[in-house]
């Protein structure tokens, strides 16, 4: 194509039938806008033509736009301080966008360009429906990424399965030279790796060097690790292992909930906005879900009642204004507690600060006692 390939030939005429397929980065480049379609997705697939990440430089847009026509005027205010087509991706709002297109299509006809103005308001601002939807898809990501498995966890594991022998040997030092256990020969399972071996520890109950370990502390901590499938094994549970296949020992949960807490803890450490979520969540969750147990940010607000303490305090200006408020907060809360997060994550921001404040000050405590 001479548009990439020469130098002398700058510019580059296009029509719909170039909205797809055609790759023009690279380079400095710029578009000019003959017309803006009603359709952001197909104005941002217009500009992939040319700017695409890591491929060149900033492509500068320009839009032909009538300064008399209040029609082009409202679109191009729209597309820039609304759906900010221009400034970033939108692909993750097609279906607010689709949506919003659909409704103002349909009042063009009855309130004229007025309609495009109104989406702009009802689009635009840190209040606006853009802003909510891209502040609860972050949310959402952050939620998926607290139980997403690293990239290299499997290639970590295979590391850690190729060290076997070490792991052998320190296996054999922990139960046999630590906590005094028997080692035998195992049955024969088949064709094992070089060096390797089956084997059979054992609780010493007698002797001069009983194991020391107690059965019921054994039994919770090792039975889960022990492979019953393995053709050749001689396997039965001692008589005082319950007979249930499936938990987990209370010893292991702890451990592992414990390397989960401390997991969370360190990602949550890193996203304000989702831990101004999680304890509005946590305490809204106490406040108006009387015995919930959905909260697992321990923050635990301590409420004092204040009428028992002033005749009359609930029916002064204060009172009734402090009552009205929280009536108004508990209309809003979802009847299932377990849907309260995902109302609190999508709430916009001043509406979040503000449930948080009003959580926060059903706690303060100025009362000075006789």
């Amino acid at each position: 194509m001479r548009f990439l390939e020469q130098p002398s030939c700058r510019v580059l005429v296009c029509d719909r039938a170039d909205e797809e397929g055609l790759n023009l980065q690279g380079g400095a480049k710029a578009i000019i806008r003959y017309d803006l379609p009603m359709a952001p997705n197909r104005i941002e697939q217009r500009i992939g033509r040319l700017d695409r990440y890591g491929s060149g430089d900033s492509v500068r847009s320009y839009v032909l736009c009538c300064s008399d026509d209040p029609y082009q005027q409202s679109w191009s205010k729209c597309l820039i301080d609304a759906v900010g087509v221009f400034s970033r991706s939108i692909a993750s709002l097609q279906y607010l966008i689709d949506a919003a297109m659909q409704q103002v299509r349909s009042l063009l006809l009855t309130e004229s360009h007025e309609a495009m103005s109104a989406m702009t308001a009802r689009l635009g601002g840190d209040a606006g429906e853009v802003t909510q939807e891209l502040r609860r898809i972050d949310h959402q990501d952050a939620l998926d990424a607290l139980g997403k498995r690293p990239e290299d966890a499997l290639d970590e594991l295979f590391s850690i399965d190729s060290k076997w022998r070490d792991f052998q040997t320190t296996v054999d030092d922990w139960l046999v030279t630590c906590l005094e256990m028997s080692h035998a020969p195992g049955p024969s399972v088949g064709s094992l790796p070089l060096g390797d071996s089956v084997a059979r520890y054992a609780l010493q109950r007698d002797g001069r060097h009983p194991t020391l370990i107690p059965l019921s502390r054994f039994v919770g901590t090792m039975l889960q690790s022990l492979d019953k499938t393995v053709r050749g094994t001689s396997f039965k549970r001692p008589l005082t292992y319950a007979n249930n296949d499936s938990p987990l020992s209370d010893i292991l949960v702890r451990d592992l909930t414990a390397h989960r807490t401390l997991g969370l803890r360190l990602n949550l450490s890193e996203q304000p906005d989702l831990a101004v979520v999680a304890v509005t969540h946590s305490l809204a969750s106490q406040i108006f879900y009387l015995g919930a147990e959905a909260h697992v940010v321990g923050i635990q607000p301590i409420k004092i009642d204040l009428a028992a303490h002033a005749d009359g305090n609930e029916d002064t200006p204060a009172g009734s204004a402090w009552a009205e408020r929280h009536a108004n907060w508990a209309r809003q809360m979802p009847r299932d507690v377990t849907n309260l997060w995902t109302f609190v994550a999508e709430l916009d921001h001043d509406s979040r600060m503000a449930m948080f404040a009003h959580c926060v000050a059903l706690t303060v405590n100025a009362l000075k006692l006789p």
